[in-house]
């Protein structure tokens, strides 16, 4: 009986560790993404500040 119940007792450890790194590859993923989408938004509020100033720059003739 002992032994069945480290058996047992093994079985709910890596039960937990198991549920412990699925949450983590979730959280991880969900972590991935919004770091992706933030960077997406950055990389084009920088573009859109940089084509603004070169049309300001075409408007004034500052380009040549």
């Amino acid at each position: 009986r002992a032994g069945g119940f480290g058996e047992a007792l093994r079985g709910w450890q890596e039960s937990l560790e198991a549920r412990a790194q699925q949450q983590e590859a979730v959280v991880g993923g969900a972590l991935l993404l919004w770091g992706e989408l933030a960077n997406g938004l950055l990389v084009a509020l920088l573009a859109g500040t940089v084509f603004g100033v070169l049309a300001v720059m075409a408007d004034l003739n500052w380009l040549w």
